[in-house]
């Protein structure tokens, strides 16, 4: 099978294509890496406690962990960097802007995937797009659907003072985010005494698996079975204000905890 994976070049995304690698590696595989996700509208400031998400998510991983980890033999370490993952794939990792525009929609055609694999991808797939998979596009997010749509839904489930928060694969059927029909879920239980990264990045494990599984069915010749989404009281999350982390402190929570750096150096520098 051929599998297109869309993703973005960052921390969770590189965690989510190491837990995918021995199923990927199966199977004939590109890679497509957005450099960011969520759009910010004019005028928008980013928070103090978005800022910091992004320093661990973006800025300390490129600057930092991906070095560090080619510095290490291969032998023995749980994961490899974009650059060594790239050497795996079918061809090297493809920078995507826009997969909309007609240059990177061409490229996207001719990777000619069975199917795409969508993990923090940062375009909106238009209906061109979304139709050049035949087993269409599949989506892991980071919320349980449909009541957390939108971006860092995480961070609103804590602050919703919910005792699970969890995530979602769903078919990308159409332009409209977050709306697909549902292929499986995972949850895990909220731990008052940890972070919000640490509860981002508990959700790609159990996330992963379902992508693994699906991917085994479809090769296998299976259809997933999946359901629509019913209606959603809540509102679509957009981008976090600093109100939003305020609400987040006064319900016991950091952004971070110092013990969030030893976890990372646990995942990407010790061997396995």
């Amino acid at each position: 099978m051929r599998i297109t994976v869309l993703a973005n070049r960052d921390l969770h995304s590189n965690i989510a294509l190491n837990l995918l690698l021995p199923t990927l590696s199966q199977h004939s595989f590109t890679i497509f890496l957005s450099d960011a996700v969520g759009a910010p509208s004019e005028g928008y400031q980013a928070p103090q406690g978005l800022q910091e998400m992004r320093f661990f998510e973006q800025e300390l991983f490129k600057n930092t962990i991906e070095e560090l980890i080619e510095l290490q033999p291969q032998s023995g370490r749980r994961y490899l960097s974009f650059k060594e993952l790239s050497e795996l794939a079918e061809q090297p990792i493809r920078t995507c802007k826009n997969i909309n525009k007609e240059q990177e929609l061409e490229a996207f055609r001719r990777s000619a995937p069975d199917v795409a694999l969508s993990i923090r991808f940062g375009s909106i797939l238009r209906e061109p797009a979304i139709e050049v998979p035949t087993l269409g596009v599949i989506n892991l997010h980071s919320g349980l659907l449909p009541d957390y749509r939108g971006i860092l839904t995480t961070l609103h489930s804590l602050v919703n003072q919910e005792t699970e928060v969890g995530c979602t694969l769903h078919y990308i059927d159409s332009p409209s985010i977050d709306t697909g029909a549902i292929i499986d879920q995972r949850l895990i239980a909220v731990d008052k005494s940890k972070s919000l990264l640490w509860h981002v990045l508990q959700l790609y494990p159990s996330g992963c698996s379902m992508m693994n599984n699906a991917i085994e069915d479809l090769a296998a010749g299976k259809n997933l079975a999946s359901t629509a989404q019913g209606p959603s009281s809540k509102p679509y999350f957009s981008l976090p204000t600093s109100e939003d982390f305020e609400r987040l402190s006064q319900a016991g929570f950091r952004v971070w905890n110092p013990e969030d750096i030893s976890q990372l150096y646990q995942l990407f520098l010790s061997k396995q």
